[in-house]
Formats: C-alpha cells, sequence, structure tokens
C-alpha cells in the first residue's frame, strides 16, 4: 500500500513537470485520460460500419480483389482528430496509438458476435527502405492488438512491398460516391 501511494505521488510530480497531451487536440490529459482526451475520444467519427452490413468500404474493393467482408473503424479527415493521431502513430514513433485503437477496433469487432472467424490479420507492408528510414511499420501494433481479440493469427511476412511508392497522403479516396482529396502532412 506504501508502496503504491509514493508510486502515485511520484507519477504525479512527472505529470507536472511533462505532462501527458492528447494527441487531438494537444491539450493536457486529465487524470486517469490516456492518449485522446475525453472530449477527442467523443469526437471520434466513427463509421459504424460492421461486418454484417454491405458497407462503402465493402465498394471499394468489388471487382478489384475477392474479399468476403471488409470494416473500418474511423473516417479519415484532412484537419481533424484522426489525422493528428495517425500523424502522431506514423511519424512521432508514438506506437502505443496503434495498441489503443487495436484494442478499441478488436473490441468493438467482438461485441457485434460475428458469425464467422478471422483466421489472419495480415499488416499491409512497408517499403524496405521506409521501413529503414522509420524504423517501425505503423500498422504492427495496430495488427497485433487487433488479432489478440479476434484470436487471430498475426502474420507479417507474407506481403512484400517490392515498389517503393510515393506517399498515399494526397491521393483521392471514393467514399459514398464523392471524391475526397486526402493529405496527413
Amino acid at each position: 500500500m506504501r508502496y503504491s501511494k509514493l508510486s502515485n505521488i511520484v507519477n504525479d510530480i512527472i505529470n507536472i513537470l511533462v505532462p501527458q497531451v492528447c494527441f487531438g487536440c494537444m491539450t493536457p490529459l486529465g487524470k486517469g485520460e490516456r492518449l485522446l482526451c475525453t472530449f477527442c475520444r467523443n469526437q471520434l467519427p466513427l463509421t459504424e460500419y460492421n461486418f454484417i452490413d454491405e458497407n462503402p468500404i465493402d465498394r471499394i474493393f468489388y471487382g478489384i480483389v475477392p474479399i468476403e467482408k471488409a470494416n473500418s473503424l474511423l473516417f479519415f479527415t484532412p484537419d481533424g482528430i484522426v489525422k493528428n493521431i495517425i500523424h502522431h502513430l506514423k511519424h512521432k514513433n508514438q506506437q502505443e496509438i496503434g495498441h489503443f485503437l487495436g484494442d478499441w477496433f478488436g473490441h468493438d469487432i467482438n461485441e457485434k458476435n460475428l458469425t464467422f472467424h478471422i483466421d489472419y490479420v495480415i499488416p499491409v507492408p512497408l517499403h524496405k527502405k521506409k521501413l529503414k528510414k522509420r524504423g517501425y511499420n505503423q500498422v504492427t501494433t495496430f495488427g497485433q492488438k487487433l488479432a489478440e481479440h479476434l484470436d487471430a493469427a498475426f502474420v507479417d511476412h507474407i506481403l512484400i512491398k517490392t515498389a517503393n511508392t510515393k506517399t498515399q497522403t494526397k491521393k483521392i479516396v471514393f467514399l459514398d460516391g464523392k471524391a475526397t482529396k486526402t493529405s496527413t502532412k
């Protein structure tokens, strides 16, 4: 008990000297908040797509690659909270964001009581030059946590990126028939 109180005091002092900030709005986090403040977490644009109904993510793949179902947790907007957290995950080595999102999405999927089993979670790989420069693949921690929740195998050696393509941050994405130019500067 004494160690616990001392640990809390040390944590409080550290938070005063080096406060943890919300990755969505960069304001200091309150007690009990982790990575995102309560306001930003409640403002996240959830897709509310699921694996049961046909959704716009399913339609993206029609005629391109055979899939059973596709899903997405969040909508991306060029100037939103999702952009900020993805930027920190990709470029600021904040891999705990991947754990956080993987836990959240895995829990959300499990709540849906799916009638099918997901065998593998396979992350999209980075080209070896980009991986060497960044030092990690930003989707690895997300995929590992998601696989854990789905009781699936995490397999990161099946896909290989052979072309060192330009960033996709300026490509146009079509959702619900609307063209959206994406940007993650």
